[in-house]
């Protein structure tokens, strides 16, 4: 199994995009930039 590495809060809601898309999810910009609100707003 691969362990997982915390990393830190995307900046941007662009970061966030970039992440997503990097990790093969199916995302757009609104997708994004709730994700970005909520990790920002720790909910």
């Amino acid at each position: 199994m691969t362990e997982l590495k915390p990393r830190a809060a995307p900046r941007t809601i662009d970061e966030t995009l970039d992440l997503l898309t990097g990790a093969d999810y199916v995302a757009d910009r609104s997708l994004a930039t709730v994700l970005f609100l909520s990790l920002r707003m720790k909910r």
